[in-house]
């Protein structure tokens, strides 16, 4: 299987070159459409200058949904591996890797939050962060394959429900992993079957110690984002700040595999929580549609009479409006919600991008102040507390994606 279909045209002018050309032109990217696939409704140069702003933070994944026709999650994975040379590095037949991705792509429902954008954003936000000056030359070209296809299959086939409902209702997949990184587990699972399927398989030019190599990576990633992990991840990563940054020049040393492997897991946790650090229009958008999501698991655990998630009860909605609402107890709904999302930054997402831009300085200083507009955001929109309620009282942190 070359790289055949609607781009035949191009494989025609190659024909009449000796069979070992023919055989490495299966492995790079020149006989493939631009982006990966064929389809008409592609806005190719509105595409173009999208791929060029790939080093600027805050990725706009509502935009390119549209304009690769709803296939963010292929154009962008396509992109990446394009521009990485990853394709003739491992011997990768391109249209094998576009239809493992479409595969992926397509198993993503059409959950509010948990869904191919999420999974574009993610993807997007861990090339970005794996190219801060701190990491040159520290990671090989298969770890940062497998970071990359981590990030792709981080969230596939999720229900829409976090790890706590399918616990609570005896969920097979909750029976199935014991209760333990449930979701995670089957995204693993999801993720590795589709190479099952030979046409699929980009993988199959590894050799076995590569393949056992990325397998391992990729699990040790996704299970990374279990948000239950979140602060073994962090604590790792001020550990390995602590220890080993050398004495004067403060050049990261990364020499054991273990301690990129730590880097990589909190890579793609951050990447996993990039949302609250992009420009605020887009921010706020991304806070709605998990507020959505939260909502209608809230409505399925109203109707199994189980305990209601965090955010799962829909009076905390209108929150836009929230200066019209007079009634005392609407304004305590909104002031909880607008709160969550103040202490989901404080003590979630800030401690984690603090410490990540530490061990990448001055790299992430952008994410910071991202972070800090947001906040400021929630803050200037949060309505007065009724007398008889202290400020900020009462407030959960945010149900955290996973």
């Amino acid at each position: 299987g070359g790289a055949g279909g609607a781009s035949g045209k191009h494989l025609g002018k190659r024909q009449s070159h000796a069979t070992d050309k023919i055989a490495a032109s299966l492995f790079n990217s020149e006989s493939m459409p631009m982006f990966g696939i064929n389809n008409p409704k592609i806005k190719g140069e509105k595409m173009t200058k999208f791929f060029k702003r790939l080093d600027t933070w805050g990725f706009d994944v509502f935009k390119l949904e549209t304009i690769s026709a709803g296939n963010p999650l292929v154009t962008a994975a396509y992109q990446l591996f394009n521009e990485r040379g990853l394709f003739k590095e491992f011997r990768i037949q391109p249209t094998m890797f576009v239809k493992y991705m479409l595969a992926v792509q397509n198993r993503y429902h059409d959950n509010p939050y948990h869904n191919r954008m999420h999974a574009t954003e993610v993807i997007l936000s861990t090339n970005y962060l794996i190219k801060a000056r701190a990491f040159e030359n520290i990671f090989t070209n298969l770890e940062v394959m497998a970071t990359l296809v981590a990030a792709a299959v981080h969230d596939v086939d999720h229900p829409g429900k976090n790890n706590q409902f399918l616990i609570n209702t005896n969920h097979r997949l909750a029976l199935l992993y014991n209760d333990q990184s449930v979701l995670e587990n089957h995204h693993l699972y999801v993720a590795f079957q589709l190479f099952d399927i030979p046409e699929q398989n980009f993988l199959c030019n590894l050799d076995r110690d590569q393949r056992r190599a990325f397998r391992k990576m990729v699990i040790d990633m996704v299970l990374a984002t279990d948000m239950s992990m979140h602060f073994k991840n962090l604590g790792d990563i001020k550990t390995l700040l602590e220890t080993k940054k050398v004495a004067n020049d403060s050049i990261l040393v990364l020499d054991k595999y273990s301690d990129r492997a730590d880097v990589l897991k909190c890579l793609i946790h951050c990447a996993d929580l990039a949302n609250p650090s992009a420009p605020v229009e887009l921010a706020v958008q991304w806070s709605q549609r998990i507020m959505e999501e939260s909502f209608l698991q809230g409505d399925e655990e109203k109707k199994l009479a189980i305990p209601l998630n965090p955010l799962g009860d829909r009076k905390l909605s209108n929150f836009e409006n929230c200066q019209a609402h007079t009634r005392t107890r609407t304004r305590t709904h909104i002031r909880m919600y607008i709160i969550s999302q103040i202490t989901f930054i404080d003590f979630i997402v800030y401690p984690l991008w603090e410490t990540w831009a530490e061990l990448v300085y001055p790299d992430a200083q952008l994410i910071l102040d991202n972070l800090n507009k947001t906040r400021a955001h929630w803050q200037s929109i949060l309505p007065p507390s009724p007398p008889d309620e202290g400020e900020g009282e009462g407030a959960e942190p945010m149900p955290q994606p996973e």
